[in-house]
């Protein structure tokens, strides 16, 4: 039985290793995507 939950608690911990990385990723993402919007505003912008 403790074998039994340690190998559980590897598996919790490798998915919230998971979980965490697309996290990350999905905020890099959506802050280089804002920074992309914001240049472009700033381009298009009259000088």
């Amino acid at each position: 039985m403790a074998e039994h939950d340690k190998i559980l608690q590897r598996l919790q911990a490798r998915d919230g290793q998971r979980l965490g990385g697309v996290l990350s990723n999905h905020l890099l993402a959506k802050r280089s995507a804002v920074l992309r919007w914001l240049s472009d505003k700033a381009s298009a912008r009259p000088d």
